[in-house]
């Protein structure tokens, strides 16, 4: 059933999908990881929103991506697809866009959200790159175009958490 729905709606169903999983994410974040005695239902909700700013964006990159090598697998055109996904999209798109739009969505003024990615970017990356080359590896080598959105969500909830996480943590003025 999902195979069906994602090849015919594959924004709306990639809308789900990423709302429900940077929801638990946070949720994750906020009740495992931070241990906080309440549950932040609006700090959830706005993760939610995110999933949906994402998912239309993710899905067309997916798609950019599949073109890549003439749309075949294969170790050379899987190695292309992760280097420009990591070289390119993840520092210039994928981690901006996340701390932008949350700050957005938390009303902060444009001179916070530049102070949350200054101090915030680098370290983000870093995490980034300890964990999605070798998950976009196995993604792009293995999975079809239509399914890697959803099958790099998997892993995106563990992300998703760690996301929030570092988006919540306060700002050091040292940095």
């Amino acid at each position: 059933m999902y195979g069906r729905l994602i090849k015919k709606h594959p924004v709306a169903i990639n809308c789900l999908t990423a709302m429900g999983l940077f929801s638990s994410g946070d949720a994750i974040a906020q009740l495992g990881i931070e241990h906080k005695s309440e549950w932040d239902m609006s700090r959830t909700a706005k993760a939610a929103t995110y999933g949906i700013i994402w998912a239309p964006i993710g899905d067309r990159w997916y798609k950019i991506l599949g073109r890549i090598g003439g749309g075949k697998s294969g170790i050379v055109p899987t190695l292309k697809k992760v280097a420009i996904d990591q070289l390119v999209f993840a520092p210039t798109v994928g981690i901006p866009l996340y701390f932008t739009a949350m700050g957005v969505l938390n009303g902060k003024l444009v001179s916070e959200i530049q102070l949350q990615l200054k101090t915030k970017w680098r370290d983000t990356l870093y995490s980034n790159w300890m964990i999605w080359p070798w998950t976009q590896m196995a993604n792009f080598y293995i999975v079809p175009v239509h399914y890697q959105l959803g099958a790099s969500s998997v892993v995106g909830l563990g992300w998703n958490s760690y996301l929030s996480w570092k988006n919540y943590q306060s700002i050091s003025k040292k940095g």
